[in-house]
């Protein structure tokens, strides 16, 4: 007999109705075929679709923190790790009363074995995530990427400032600085050139033309069926470093973000060097809820 299963949609980075990164939130009471999973994200036609489920009781006893197991599903397959989605489902979890109780802290445990932390601070959420180092590719890489990113953006004379590519866990992730003066946010894209590149995550950042961000970013993963995230999280572990040590940002100071893609968000980001790890604070919005049959 089928069950109700409960289900939230929860914008990230955004308080806003019609922007942020919008995530499927589902809550599972016991496990479901991976086929199954899949359908339900093919069916919520979001950018993520975020599977909750209880997990062990906090072995420290505190009744402020609660784990949890969390998978991220797009409508093609399961990915390694989505802050977007991570976020939402903690925003959501904070949002609804039987749901919450005292909780402050939020432990989410991965198929892989990984905690993602969360935490409310005032009205955000701030998840911490492992940091990516980044490292330069060979010329003839840099040469083809460079070309494929002109083609992308449809625009002959960007200036491409620097391309890298992610290591120790970060593989698939390519990132690429363009110059201020070729407008990211304002780039008509063609999504299919990035399925050449062979990063399955391609960031692509600049510093920004107006007042009050660090640095802007859009990416664009369409191997994977997302042509544009709007706000990506996991984009942010390799551009968090990269504009920390670039435009010499010293101490524990939070820096702002700006997703520019259609829809767009805001982040507030900093650097735990000695800890591998970021932190990403963004407000979030629940605008649906809902029970699911299965």
């Amino acid at each position: 007999m089928s069950k109700p299963i409960p289900f939230f949609i929860t914008n990230a980075f955004t308080n806003d109705l019609y922007k942020g990164n919008p995530a499927a939130v589902v809550f599972l009471d016991h496990d479901l075929p991976f086929s199954t999973l899949l359908e339900i994200a093919q069916n919520f036609n979001q950018p993520i679709t975020t599977f909750i489920s209880p997990s062990s009781p906090s072995t420290t006893g505190d009744v402020r923190s609660k784990n949890f197991r969390i998978r991220w599903l797009t409508s093609s397959n399961e990915i390694a790790l989505c802050g977007h989605g991570t976020l939402a489902s903690a925003g959501t979890i904070f949002s609804v009363q039987d749901l919450t109780g005292n909780l402050e802290i939020l432990n989410f445990e991965t198929t892989d074995g990984r905690v993602i932390s969360a935490q409310k601070v005032e009205n955000q959420v701030e998840i911490s995530l492992t940091s990516a180092t980044i490292e330069e590719p060979d010329d003839e890489t840099q040469e083809r990427i460079r070309g494929i990113i002109r083609r992308g953006l449809k625009k002959d004379d960007t200036l491409v400032r620097f391309i890298g590519i992610g290591k120790k866990g970060f593989e698939k992730f390519l990132l690429v600085e363009i110059d201020v003066q070729d407008d990211l946010a304002n780039r008509e894209i063609d999504h299919s050139e990035f399925l050449k590149t062979g990063y399955m995550t391609n960031i692509v950042t600049s510093r920004p033309s107006f007042p009050g961000s660090s640095f802007v970013s859009r990416m664009f993963a369409p191997s994977v069926n997302v042509n544009e995230d709007h706000v990506c999280g996991s984009a942010h572990c390799m551009l968090v470093p990269y504009w920390t040590q670039k435009l010499g940002v010293s101490g524990n100071g939070f820096m702002r973000a700006k997703q520019v893609g259609p829809r767009g968000g805001e982040l507030d980001v900093v650097w735990l060097e000695d800890e591998e790890r970021v932190l990403l604070r963004g407000e979030y919005r629940v605008v649906m809820k809902g029970e699911l049959w299965v």
